[in-house]
């Protein structure tokens, strides 16, 4: 009998949902049809979705298109399930990003995060977010792999720690615990955007 700790069977069921909206969706399919580089980020690259239901995705052009980006969005929204998508203008910041934000949602089913950062190629970003979790991946082994998804899955669903803190805290201040987890994130309280980098 295959003993899969809660946690585990909890991330496995959750990143195969993620990826079942993400091909139902064409996230990819739609940008590269437009002409963008597209990557997935954060924990659905990294596979440490856990009870978080968010799916991140950083799509690249030459130049911030409005028109285009907005084309895209619409063919996306088409979908009965993508509700709630706000738009966010960041292309006057260094980000040099055009900012989608969705609510993805079957009848009866548990809401998802749908987020779509469409940055210019060569700005400030351009590939950070994709470097950070290619890096993470090459330096988690089983073990921390395993503690971040429990800690993940430990943390109560209204408590909102990034999973930079968790990254970090596991690999550099050697957290095992929720306890030890929150004692790291008093010492180490997120000021902005945290930069490190595995």
């Amino acid at each position: 009998m295959d003993n899969v700790p809660p946690w585990q069977a909890l991330a496995r069921a959750t990143q195969a949902e993620a990826r079942d909206i993400v091909e139902g969706l064409d996230i990819e399919g739609h940008w590269s049809r437009a002409g963008a580089v597209v990557n997935a980020v954060g924990s659905f690259r990294t596979g440490l979705l856990v009870r978080h239901r968010d799916i991140d995705f950083h799509v690249y052009t030459p130049v911030l298109d409005r028109g285009l980006s907005f084309h895209v969005m619409a063919a996306l929204a088409s979908s009965p399930y993508l509700n709630d998508l706000r738009f966010i203008d960041g292309s006057g910041t260094e980000e040099r990003c055009l900012e989608w934000h969705g609510i993805w949602q079957r009848p009866g089913g548990a809401p998802w995060q749908i987020d779509i950062i469409h940055i210019e190629s060569g700005s400030t970003f351009d590939g950070y977010f994709e470097r950070f979790a290619d890096r993470l991946c090459r330096r988690l082994d089983d073990a921390t792999r395993d503690t971040i998804l429990r800690l993940k899955y430990e943390t109560p669903e209204n408590e909102n720690i990034h999973g930079v803190e968790y990254y970090q805290a596991v690999l550099e201040g050697g957290v095992r615990t929720l306890e030890e987890l929150h004692r790291w994130r008093a010492a180490h309280p997120l000021d902005g955007v945290n930069l490190w980098m595995p």
